[in-house]
């Protein structure tokens, strides 16, 4: 799968090499190549070192800073409070995400099967259809119970993609014992189970 960087219109293959990771773009790439990324981040460098526009707005900034001395007693304040409250702004956080978790169990397995691809860098395109698809896979193993899990058809050790063609819905039992074997070279104990939507 190929992608072409909006900068220098050149199509590169949509791995992690030729494109940095992005949060904002549904294929979690980033639009510019890492090479356009480069060389605008040294163009911009190279052009604010000479600029003496620019450079006399940072001294006129950095000076502002200096003398406003009330806001760096705060800064200093509240750095000095957070370093001392640590732990309990960590304890804060992890009870929210705990909280989102429960709250969202079929969005948060969805989520790590997504972040487990993006890592591998197996991650395909999906529509809106399809994660809905998704999700309501691993919503559906929920509701079976304890005994049912989402397996890859084609495990992402071995290339599979996250992808509903790729997912289905085995016994949990089934799914340990096939671990990263291909169903061709995993036989099954009879009567083999498998819940189809």
């Amino acid at each position: 799968m190929n992608k072409t960087c909006s900068k220098c219109k050149v199509e590169k293959p949509a791995t992690n090499e030729f494109f940095g990771p992005s949060k904002q773009t549904k294929d979690c790439l980033y639009g510019w190549c890492r090479e356009c990324c480069r060389k605008a981040s040294r163009e911009y460098q190279h052009g604010c070192s000479k600029d003496p526009e620019w450079r006399a707005k940072q001294n006129e900034r950095m000076a502002g800073y200096r003398k406003n001395t009330e806001y760096r007693v705060k800064q200093s304040e509240y750095n000095h409070m957070r370093w001392e409250n640590d732990q309990i702004y960590r304890a804060k956080g992890l009870a929210k995400n705990s909280e989102w978790y429960r709250q969202n169990p079929d969005k948060a397995c969805a989520k790590a099967a997504k972040r487990r691809h993006i890592k591998q860098g197996q991650l395909v395109f999906l529509t809106q259809d399809e994660k809905f698809q998704v999700e309501m896979l691993y919503k559906k193993a929920r509701e079976l119970g304890e005994d049912w899990q989402v397996d890859h058809i084609i495990p992402v050790s071995r290339g599979g993609t996250w992808h509903p063609d790729n997912l289905q819905i085995v016994l949990k039992s089934y799914n340990l014992k096939k671990h990263a074997k291909l169903e061709s070279e995993f036989r099954p104990p009879l009567p083999f189970e498998r819940y189809n939507i």
